[in-house]
């Protein structure tokens, strides 16, 4: 136990489980030795009773050597240590040589050790210095010792001279034992460690997937190659070296390969130089040639270190890229599609005259560009990441924008491919979907209008239905009446009821001539034929025409026209649109109340105005009017009823002829419905 914590001790300080070089652990070793060796030097000289110095020294020795094993160990600094250390070792020596005897055959043996230690630690330039030192300091000693004896301090006695100077032979020739131990223990294991690397290399060197082979600088023999040379060539061994490296390549290529092998003699390296090589039935192998010099300490070249790779499948395809090219490339340039070729990095190669079209930019310029720079939808990082997704598929098809130089976008359609060539190409078929996007929008649009037409007609349809039930119920209401009381009804009583009955027979008249209208103008059936129309003749027929409704209700119809106003006009539509505006102003007008049609003209439009007294319409309800999906009526002051659908016709009609309506009210003080048509001057 105490055995193992001694050993365990003793290799830390040695650092023997550290990774210092070989020169290093000998150094800190020396170190550790000598401070075991000092501390016992002065208890010997202690004993010996020699002098004080002679005691002291050892000791100073120790406690320095134990600072800088301190440092070493715990700090890891061991480099600026090592010339100092042997210096003073050198010099530590010559002083005790002077303090204990002089020198004599025992005490200059560990000179000889510190000598040898200096010799290897020390670096190459540092070695003649540390020699004509130790050789100095010995000269002076020896004449300090002749010229002046008395200087030096003598043993006590023979005995004691004797006995130090056994001591001293015997740990001096057990340091040397240990150096030489250390050594030659380390060099075993280098060396044993260089033939296990050398076997690996062996290995890796002979079944390399690359051809290997060496070939002398001075008449271009082959010294060695790997097996996979001799493999992939068919020859043996013996076939090949010390045969010349010329006879190894191809007719195709002796004359490039002299100037690469002058290139060689003079440079010392070749880079990735294809050529040609043969095997042994002399068929072709293409290869890439990487070549090193091994050099001498003058530099000079020793011999050369080549890998030839194979590329001759890289070669059978780009020769097959080549001949697609040349077939295809005329169909590249000349398709409707764009076509753009990115290395692995997404940078334009190449792209033919359609993309160039798209894009506004010329060859040259989209050359100098990734196709990052041209994306809208995705940034650099999602282009890179779209990149990885299409090596590891293969292949992709996506939508896209991309923008042209004058910095309009446009929408993209992409087909793209990988090809494992040259570290990764893409190729890519780029077509301008602008057209389809706005056809696909116009679907969209047109398949919402359809939506809002269907539920337009189901509204329609229910508000038609439910509005036409009233006066018919009326209509059968006074029929049935009349049917049964026609013998007892007087003759004042039947003239109201059929006026009731003639009232609700002209309204329901309306709305089915307005409904047949309508139905004519969705279909396409109603012709829109506008000319020039007095605007003064159509208003008195109309005003004519509804005279019975208003004088029902007591009210007074009139117009008033500023100037004479010529419209260009469909003249059925126009009474259309008057007629349902007037007709609209009679029900909600009081009795004793007016309707009136005022008309002006400005450039090249008239407006027209029906204008009423009566109830008026809430400002939140006036938006309802023109949207048959929020149906707005309400019961006129006779209680009369409607379906709203009147000025949905109007709307209809007057912006047909490019026209608006719209309408200003105040709730108990009447409406205006105004509207624009084209007037023409005389």
């Amino acid at each position: 136990m105490i055995n193992s914590r001694i050993k365990k001790v003793f290799r830390y300080l040695i650092a023997d489980d550290e990774n210092f070089s070989l020169e290093n652990k000998l150094f800190i070793s020396s170190i550790a030795i000598g401070l075991v060796i000092c501390i016992l030097g002065s208890i010997i000289n202690l004993i010996l009773s020699t002098s004080l110095v002679a005691v002291l020294i050892p000791l100073l020795l120790s406690g320095m050597l134990l600072i800088l094993l301190y440092y070493i160990r715990a700090k890891k600094i061991i480099e600026p240590f090592i010339l100092p250390v042997n210096i003073v070792a050198i010099l530590g020596i010559s002083t005790v040589w002077v303090f204990n005897g002089g020198i004599n055959g025992a005490n200059i043996l560990p000179a000889f050790v510190i000598l040898i230690l200096a010799l290897i630690t020390v670096s190459d330039k540092t070695k003649p210095y540390i020699l004509v030192l130790f050789l100095s300091t010995n000269i002076f000693i020896n004449l300090i010792q002749y010229f002046r004896p008395d200087l030096i301090i003598s043993f006590p006695t023979e005995t004691d001279r004797w006995i130090d100077s056994l001591l001293t032979l015997i740990y001096s020739s057990l340091l040397i034992f240990f150096i030489i131990r250390f050594i030659h223990k380390h060099y075993t294991i280098k060396r044993l460690r260089a033939e296990e690397n050398e076997n690996k290399f062996r290995i890796l060197y002979d079944n390399s997937p690359d051809m290997y082979i060496s070939v002398s600088p001075v008449d271009a023999t082959i010294l060695t190659c790997n097996q996979t040379l001799l493999k992939n060539l068919g020859y043996a061994k013996e076939e090949v070296i010390g045969k010349s490296v010329f006879g190894m390549y191809h007719e195709d290529s002796l004359d490039e390969i002299k100037k690469t092998f002058q290139q060689f003699v003079e440079t010392g390296k070749v880079k990735n130089k294809e050529l040609i090589i043969k095997r042994k039935d002399g068929s072709k192998i293409y290869v890439s040639i990487n070549t090193e010099a091994v050099r001498d300490e003058n530099q000079k070249i020793l011999y050369s270190i080549s890998s030839w790779r194979d590329i001759s499948e890289q070669k059978k395809a780009e020769q097959a890229l080549k001949h697609s090219e040349e077939k295809y490339g005329k169909i590249i340039e000349t398709t409707s599609k764009g076509f753009c070729l990115l290395d692995n990095s997404g940078k334009i190669i190449d792209v033919n005259p359609a993309y160039c079209e798209y894009s506004g930019y010329s060859k040259n310029e989209l050359r100098e560009m990734y196709i990052s720079d041209l994306e809208i939808s995705e940034n650099a990082e999602e282009v890179e990441l779209h990149i990885k997704n299409i090596i590891q598929n293969g292949h992709d098809r996506f939508e896209t924008t991309h923008k042209r130089k004058n910095k309009t976008i446009f929408p993209v359609e992409i087909e793209t491919s990988y090809l494992p060539l040259n570290n990764g190409l893409f190729i890519a078929f780029i077509t301008d979907i602008t057209e389809r996007k706005h056809t696909e929008q116009v679907l969209k649009e047109s398949e919402k209008q359809l939506l809002q037409l269907n539920t337009d007609k189901d509204t329609f349809i229910s508000i038609l239905a439910h509005d036409l039930q009233n006066p018919f119920n009326a209509l059968i209401g006074f029929s049935d009446m009349l049917m049964n009381n026609l013998h007892s009804i007087e003759t004042n009583e039947l003239g109201k009821y059929l006026a009731a009955i003639n009232t609700v027979t002209h309204q329901t008249y309306n709305l089915f001539e307005d409904l047949l209208i309508w139905t004519k103008s969705q279909s396409g059936k109603l012709p829109f034929e506008p000319k020039k129309i007095n605007f003064h003749e159509i208003c008195a027929e109309i005003i004519t025409a509804m005279s019975f409704q208003a004088n029902v209700k007591k009210i007074k119809l009139n117009f008033v026209e500023t100037e004479k106003i010529i419209l260009f006009v469909d003249i059925n539509m126009f009474k259309t649109i008057l007629r349902n505006l007037v007709a609209n102003a009679i029900k909600f007008t009081h009795e004793n109340g007016s309707v009136v049609i005022l008309a002006n003209r400005n450039d090249d439009e008239a407006t027209i105005t029906v204008s009423d007294n009566g109830v008026g319409i809430e400002k939140e309800n006036q938006m309802k009017l023109w949207n048959l999906a929020q149906q707005f009526t309400t019961k006129g002051t006779a209680k009369e009823s409607g379906t709203g659908f009147g000025l949905m016709l109007c709307k209809e009609f007057i912006e047909k002829h490019g026209g608006k309506i719209w309408v200003e009210s105040e709730v108990g003080k009447g409406s205006d419905f105004k509207f624009t048509l084209p007037n023409i001057y005389n």
